[in-house]
């Protein structure tokens, strides 16, 4: 008699990325409808996720709710990893939460190594070493598009909708993770270059051998947390380009970021503690906007427009993102290579 193990069923990741950004997108055109006329009823009225980004406040949220707008989040920046190496990277962090707290405390543990024992023989217990480790707080990244009445009211608002989140939101991920800014308080984590001295860039004559050195100087820079999980090289585009020529396709994953030229970086995700939330959307057709991507505290300093006059909406899209690193040895980089 033949049995038959039945296969179990799995998420498929691209069809979560696709209903991620399919929600963030419809509870977009809601929002943005809804300024024009409150009574609006909703285009996608089977979108449970849709409604739950657009809730009130004040509505309770259960617990299977909470779960579905925290995997909002994680699916959005799943989506950018085409266009953002900072999503690939946190993709594969590690992710946590901080469940109403003001910080999140990661430490670090120490556990000795397994020894090898012959048939019979005892084990020996070992006692792990727990300290102090990262400290993560709570950050966000923001940004207002303008959508015009006829892009929301439009038959293809939902596909602009999501490549307007979309375009914004990677740069603005890149940007502020491969830098050596410091974190602003309450305002941005610090870029993971942080306090990170730039390796020594290879003196090598030929150009694929400065290559081979460069990459292989970052490769034991990181080997004491490459354990962790598989590292990830990140470069400049025409370093990038090189590196996509040169190097075996099993090699470690390689992406493109808009990194000062002849830059080179290697991280480890797992040696990063990531957090991301449910993503918040509003939207306004205030009287005054100022178009500026800095924005100073008086409003009337920049060129500004009539959303009202012109039949536009500000559509505010704000996610909090925070991350910090683990551990000095998960990133190694290289400011000025000879290749």
């Amino acid at each position: 008699m033949n049995t038959h193990t039945p296969i179990p069923l799995r998420p498929d990741p691209a069809a979560l990325r696709e209903a991620a950004l399919r929600s963030l997108a419809h509870a977009a055109i809601d929002t943005a409808r809804s300024v024009h006329d409150r009574f609006a009823k909703t285009g996608w009225p089977d979108d449970h996720v849709a409604k739950l980004i657009t809730r009130s406040a004040v509505t309770q949220t259960t617990l299977a709710d909470t779960q579905a707008l925290q995997q909002v989040g994680l699916q959005f920046v799943s989506a950018l990893v085409p266009v953002s190496a900072a999503a690939a990277v946190i993709a594969s962090s590690l992710k946590l939460s901080f469940d109403g707290n003001a910080r999140i405390g990661v430490p670090s543990l120490t556990l000795p190594h397994a020894i090898w024992l012959g048939e019979g023989q005892s084990i020996p217990a070992m006692q792990g070493l727990t300290t102090p480790g990262t400290l993560v707080d709570p950050y966000k990244a923001a940004m207002i598009v303008t959508l015009t009445g006829e892009m929301i009211r439009g038959s293809n608002a939902e596909a602009m909708v999501r490549q307007a989140l979309i375009e914004n939101a990677g740069p603005t991920l890149d940007a502020a993770m491969f830098s050596v800014d410091a974190a602003g308080p309450g305002v941005r984590p610090a870029g993971i270059l942080r306090g990170i001295p730039p390796l020594p860039p290879s003196s090598a004559a030929a150009p694929f051998d400065a290559m081979v050195v460069d990459i292989g100087n970052i490769a034991a820079s990181l080997a004491p947390a490459s354990g962790a999980s598989q590292p990830i090289l990140i470069a400049a585009p025409r370093q990038a380009v090189s590196l996509a020529m040169s190097a075996p396709r099993d090699m470690w994953p390689m992406l493109m970021a808009n990194l000062p030229d002849k830059m080179v970086i290697g991280v480890v995700p797992a040696a990063l503690a990531t957090v991301i939330e449910p993503p918040r959307i509003e939207a306004s057709s205030g009287p005054m906007l100022q178009m500026d991507d800095q924005p100073s505290a008086d409003p009337m300093s920049g060129p500004t427009i009539s959303l009202f006059q012109s039949d536009e909406v500000g559509l505010r899209f704000i996610l909090p993102a925070s991350w910090s690193l683990r551990s000095p040895s998960g990133v190694a980089w290289i400011e000025a290579t000879n290749w």
